[in-house]
């Protein structure tokens, strides 16, 4: 049973029986032996007074719902007129807008899918690239002026100097920690991360330069890239295989309406 829940073809059957039945409950058009009435059913008035309900925290008066109605009525008469004038023909926004609704009823059944342990694992070992966290680094600089010596600030901080009171001020941040490369080349400058990633732990090594001058460098800690255990990230590796089965079923979904029409191109040569 599991497996025949995992079948793309059953999937493709259930999103083309949940698309008729969304056009029957759904389909306004006018019948053809009433075509000038508007039927409002009694579901269409309890929508309408959720709405308001939602809206207003109350139920709508009598003028109220009057008005409500009044609205639908509108809507539905030149919705009905504008369909008859081919309104909706070869107009881009509407042939978009109804391509994302046929998109976001194939989505919702991806959605409601469920990834069974083993599959969950596959799936995180195939794309584990994805979920590998980038490497970091936590850092202490001093920044020298031009008349210091780094091998005596190098001495001095071995000793147990506070770097605060050596070096030059400036803004650039003391400490960084867990930083990743985007975070520290876009406050030191391009290839610093680099540079301080290849520096030994545990010890002020230096001069290393940045866009801004020439630093020592305490690397307390450098974390190389590595991929989680799938139970930390088990939520959002579930998300990305949620988001690629719905890519898959619209594709799926696709191939299988275009398998039913004929597509023609102008032909083409040169006189």
């Amino acid at each position: 049973m599991k497996r025949a829940i995992k079948e793309p073809l059953l999937h493709f059957t259930l999103i083309g029986a949940l698309l008729f039945w969304l056009y029957d409950q759904n389909n306004t058009d006018p019948k053809p032996d009433a075509p000038n009435v508007i039927d409002i059913s009694a579901s269409e008035l309890d929508r309408l007074s959720s709405q308001f309900r939602g809206t207003w925290n109350r139920a709508p008066t009598t003028d109220e719902l009057a008005a409500l109605i009044d609205g639908y009525v509108r809507d539905e008469v030149y919705y009905r007129e504008a369909l008859a004038l081919g309104l909706d023909q070869d107009d881009a926004v509407i042939r978009q807008r109804l391509r994302l609704k046929m998109e976001f009823l194939t989505a919702g059944v991806a959605d409601s899918l469920e990834a069974d342990g083993a599959a969950l694992a596959a799936y995180y070992e195939a794309n584990k690239s994805q979920f590998t966290r980038p490497p970091q680094v936590t850092f202490r600089q001093v920044m020298l002026a031009e008349d210091d010596d780094p091998d005596e600030i190098s001495a001095r901080l071995a000793s147990g100097t506070d770097p605060m009171s050596l070096g030059r001020p400036s803004l650039l941040p003391n400490t960084m920690e867990n930083a990743q490369e985007t975070a520290v080349d876009g406050t030191f400058g391009s290839e610093f991360f680099a540079r301080i990633s290849a520096a030994p732990a545990g010890v002020w090594t230096g001069p290393v330069p940045s866009a801004y001058g020439y630093h020592l460098v305490h690397v307390d800690e450098m974390k190389r890239p590595a991929a989680p255990e799938l139970s930390e990230i088990r939520e959002q590796v579930e998300q990305s295989w949620r988001h690629d089965q719905a890519e898959a079923l619209l594709e799926g979904q696709y191939r299988a309406f275009l398998s039913s029409y004929e597509v023609r191109m102008p032909e083409t040569g040169s006189q």
